[in-house]
């Protein structure tokens, strides 16, 4: 299991995110606290740790190694304001058709899943 030093480097760079450009994102003033974290000197305080989750758009689970993050993590970086409104939207639509039939069996759920994928590797 990962710790959070480095799923927290692993996150930063894969974005190409300097430490001390981290730190003005999320609003820590101290900038040498991004490495303490990375090198496991220093834990996270709970706003903190929550700052770091919204911002790289992953859980906090996933950022203390209990899960992961690939069956939630959309990389935001990656697409234009426009295209995450789209997706957003998609997103929000799709839940709430999901949920007005809230009786789904997980083989009609599977089957959507399986189909949205389908669809999304086919993009590619």
């Amino acid at each position: 299991m990962k710790i959070f030093g480095e799923i927290l480097r692993e996150l930063r760079t894969k974005r190409n995110i300097s430490q001390p450009e981290l730190a003005d994102a999320l609003g820590i003033n101290n900038r040498v606290s991004i490495s303490n974290y990375e090198n496991g000197k220093a834990e996270p305080k709970y706003e903190d740790l929550l700052k770091i989750a919204e911002y790289f758009n992953v859980t906090v689970d996933y950022l203390l190694g209990r899960e992961n993050a690939e069956k939630y993590y959309f990389d935001k970086t990656k697409t234009v304001p426009e295209e995450e409104k789209k997706i957003e939207n998609f997103l929000k639509e799709t839940e709430a058709l999901i949920r007005e039939k809230s009786n789904m069996s997980e083989e009609e759920l599977k089957h959507i899943k399986t189909f949205m994928e389908f669809i999304v590797r086919k993009k590619d």
